[in-house]
């Protein structure tokens, strides 16, 4: 991902755990970039269970990109 037409590429799947926070802010979600080959978006509700899924790196097995919101989905992640 990476934010507008000059910023620089962030490999998400590099950022341990703790993943990627991406604002909520819907002007500012329109300024980011993303390249990847996922087939699916998982939402996951509970951040123990993302956690863990990240942790297994779940993302190299299936072609996935992984969300959470900590067990309190927002506007935006609905």
């Amino acid at each position: 991902m990476r934010e507008g037409e000059t910023g620089q590429w962030i490999d998400c799947t590099s950022r341990g755990s703790a993943g990627v926070s991406i604002t909520g802010n819907l002007w500012n979600i329109e300024k980011l970039t993303f390249k990847t080959d996922a087939r699916y978006i998982i939402v996951v509700e509970k951040d123990t269970v993302f956690q863990r899924l990240v942790q297994d790196r779940l993302f190299n097995e299936i072609p996935c990109i992984l969300i959470t919101a900590k067990g309190f989905p927002d506007l935006a992640t609905r």
